[in-house]
């Protein structure tokens, strides 16, 4: 989106496969979605997140290990934030 850092930097490779991955439909369940980011992740990937906005949960795996995806809540995180 245009904005202050708008076409600065290199693109990133993954890109491309994350399109072609998706195909035309582009809808895609978040398992589905998560495997996607675990076929392009590579050396420096931190973390991975998948945001479901129709139950407004994020799934999340740090240091590329996809074999433990972490799901919190809105309603969970609300919890811990007011108690």
């Amino acid at each position: 989106a245009p904005g202050k850092y708008h076409d600065m930097g290199e693109p990133d490779e993954r890109l491309g496969e994350i399109e072609k991955a998706l195909g035309s439909e582009r809808t895609v369940s978040g398992t589905e979605a998560m495997a996607i980011l675990g076929k392009v992740s590579n050396r420096t990937t931190e973390w991975s997140c998948v945001y479901n906005l129709d139950d407004f949960t994020v799934t999340i795996c740090m240091d590329a290990d996809y074999s433990k995806v972490y799901t919190i809540s809105a309603k969970d995180l609300n919890k811990k934030l007011i108690g």
